[in-house]
């Protein structure tokens, strides 16, 4: 474990900064949602078959865009994750490290960048949080690497510097759309991933009767979630608060307090893999 006199106050309090900035982005974004009328929904579309078969299509509808005034909420965000990345590494180099200013907690998909590109941020860093910081690099702890939430956060962060992290609307929430049924086979032929305009075709299916003899009911439902562009992971299904959550969860817990708090080194890719 960590020596007990190392500081993690600034490394804290930087993560509690950005909680409350995640707290604020999400209730924004419920706020928003829930205008009267919603901002955003869908329509659908019927078209019968000679079989009685029925295909389906729904249409995003959109009324406003997310807003604007988010993103510098979120930039905020994650500004204070990455940097309380960069604290703990200030935290743990040597004096003479620090002094030179070159210090920064590397975030790298590829190994041999690593090994190239990480030791002078990690200089003076030796034995149990040298291996740490390794081992939570995303080419070694996640499969795809770019689907990593550190990998993530570094996009987002670089990309903070030049310009706002504008929320989007994404294509389909996943766990919001399914189709209540009665005497209907239902096979999805469309489901749309990532951005769309107004009137954009979204999702599509046809369903067909069990029993011919009778009439089918069926009833979709879709909804559509802001996110975020260019993560580098573009087509994960996940709302931007829940998303900034997600990476404040894995750098609080799995970057800094597995070891620093309980003395467990975080798994890697293939340690999770041999436990499965």
């Amino acid at each position: 474990m960590a020596e007990t006199g190392l500081d993690l106050s600034g490394v804290l309090l930087k993560l509690e900064r950005a909680e409350a900035h995640i707290e604020e982005v999400r209730q924004k974004t419920v706020a928003f949602r829930e205008g009267n009328p919603p901002p955003f929904g869908f329509r659908s579309d019927e078209t019968p078959r000679p079989d009685k078969s029925i295909d389906y299509v729904l249409y995003a509808v959109i009324r406003e865009p997310p807003l604007r005034a988010l993103a510098p909420i979120i930039g905020d965000a994650i500004h204070n994750i990455r940097s309380a990345l960069d604290h703990l590494v200030y935290e743990l180099a040597p004096r003479r490290a620090r002094k030179a200013r070159k210090s920064q907690f590397p975030i790298f998909t590829d190994e041999c960048e690593f090994k190239v590109r990480s030791p002078p941020m990690i200089k003076g860093i030796t034995g149990d949080e040298r291996t740490l910081i390794e081992r939570v690099q995303p080419y070694i702890a996640s499969n795809p690497p770019r689907h990593d939430p550190l990998a993530i956060l570094n996009k987002l962060s670089n990309l903070d510097k030049h310009r706002l992290l504008v929320p989007i609307i994404a294509a389909v929430s996943t766990r919001d759309t399914w189709v209540a049924s009665d005497n209907a086979d239902i096979r999805w032929t469309h489901l749309k991933v990532g951005p769309v305009e107004h009137d954009a075709k979204i999702v599509a299916f046809t369903a067909s009767p069990q029993d011919p003899s009778k009439s089918m009911n069926v009833q979709p439902q879709s909804g559509l979630q802001i996110q975020l562009s260019d993560t580098g992971a573009d087509e994960m299904d996940i709302d931007v608060a829940d998303l900034l959550a997600m990476l404040h969860h894995h750098v609080r817990r799995t970057v800094v307090g597995w070891w620093f708090e309980y003395g467990h080194m975080p798994l890697t890719w293939a340690e999770v893999q041999a436990l499965q």
